[in-house]
């Protein structure tokens, strides 16, 4: 059985799909065979050889494909982030394939991805785990309600039904409405044009700071949705976690020394057998992070949602032009 995977960055976050490459590496071993679709954006040939060397030591292939080529056709705004975020959109030009796992690099398998890779998904577009998106940011992209809205950090893709119904052509289109600045980017974008056509995933499969800081029904009432995920489902990816994904929330991220993330060792395994053992950075928590994490500690939470949501409203502008 072949397993099909995508990473994408630039030299910045190479190292970081390095280490996330050896997690899928190490407890992956029952697939024949892995193939690794490292969307480049710029790595040098030096950081390109010790990323295929990792891949040769695991029997498993790694194929660089041109960002700039593959991005070609869209025309998005680049200040905060590269366009090799939208990436996944042109994973339909993989034509030899008919699914694949996006993963973003600062993820850690910490189990088997085969449960996962067998989900029948013939009649969706995407599969992926539920974010917990300000609602001002799901209106913006046309997602309303209790409709899902996912993280792209992990996701499922049909590579088939993406061609057959034009998906590439769609997204492009989408991000032209927005001025090539789309609400919360590439995953705007997804969420935006696959509404409908999507399917959740249990927490295991993308566990997010979120996930530990607040209780389900808390998650509930800040994202407005009459229904989510349990806390028995969310604690039950929190103690057997398939995949971590160390997006910053109220935590540091476990390449900083000073890390706070309650699962940073799961990160630490696979650091310290890769070429980049014991090299931490001196990152500090965002101050905005350390804000709403202290209210939320101080505050009823009553209180928190209300202050949370009144920020939500003044952002709108940016969105709705009122």
């Amino acid at each position: 059985m072949q397993l099909n995977v995508a990473y994408a960055c630039g030299e910045e976050y190479a190292r970081h799909a390095g280490v996330s490459m050896i997690s899928l590496f190490e407890n992956n071993k029952s697939f024949e065979k892995i193939v690794v679709y490292l969307i480049d954006n710029g790595i040098t040939e030096i950081t390109k050889r010790i990323l295929e060397k990792i891949s040769e030591q695991y029997n498993r292939d790694v194929i660089f494909i041109s960002c700039e080529k593959l991005c070609s056709k869209i025309k998005v705004n680049t200040e905060r982030y590269p366009v090799s975020t939208y990436s996944k959109i042109f994973f339909g030009q993989f034509t030899e394939i008919d699914k694949i796992i996006y993963l973003d690099c600062d993820i850690s398998i910490t189990g088997s991805l085969k449960e996962l890779w067998e989900k029948d998904i013939s009649e969706y577009y995407v599969a992926g785990v539920w974010d917990d998106a300000a609602p001002r940011l799901k209106q913006a992209v046309g997602v309303h309600g209790n409709d899902p809205y996912i993280n792209c950090g992990l996701v499922l893709m049909n590579l088939t039904n993406w061609r057959k119904y034009d998906l590439e052509k769609k997204s492009i289109e989408f991000i032209q409405k927005f001025n090539g600045d789309v609400p919360f980017l590439d995953q705007g974008v997804v969420n935006g044009i696959c509404k409908n056509k999507i399917l959740l995933l249990d927490p295991k499969y993308n566990v997010m700071s979120y996930m530990m800081m607040y209780r389900a029904k808390e998650i509930q009432l800040l994202c407005e949705l009459d229904e989510m995920y349990s806390q028995e489902q969310i604690d039950e990816g929190i103690e057997k976690p398939i995949v971590i994904h160390w997006v910053t929330g109220c935590y540091n991220r476990p390449w900083s020394i000073n890390c706070t993330h309650p699962l940073k060792t799961e990160y630490y395994k696979y650091l310290e057998i890769s070429p980049w053992k014991g090299e931490y950075t001196n990152t500090k928590l965002p101050k905005n992070a350390k804000r709403i994490y202290i209210l939320y500690k101080i505050l009823p939470f009553s209180i928190f949602k209300w202050l949370r949501k009144k920020s939500d409203r003044r952002k709108r502008v940016l969105y709705y032009g009122k």
